[in-house]
């Protein structure tokens, strides 16, 4: 999987997790990392198993996870700067 320098992004959050889901050319990821333990998820939204096969694993998924990772960090650290600005 190779990652696109540029991609539409929304953050995520709830109760139990945080992420992030972006687009990437003509392909959709969701990445959510778990607010107790920090387990990752990271989901291709455009294969037949949308939003069932956790990709964490998987080693071809590695740029992808990466990229999102910091991509949520990036936002979340957006949305904190607004919320002290507010």
């Amino acid at each position: 999987m190779q990652v696109a320098t540029s991609c539409n992004a929304v953050a995520i959050d709830s109760y139990e997790a945080s992420g992030v889901m972006a687009q990437f050319g003509s392909t959709r990821f969701k990445y959510l990392i778990g607010r107790t333990g920090g387990s990752e998820e990271l989901f291709d939204l455009e294969s037949k198993e949308a939003g069932t096969v956790n990709l964490v694993d998987q080693p071809a998924a590695r740029p992808i996870l990466n990229h999102m990772h910091a991509l949520h960090s990036q936002l979340l650290h957006q949305n904190d700067s607004n919320n002290k600005l507010n």
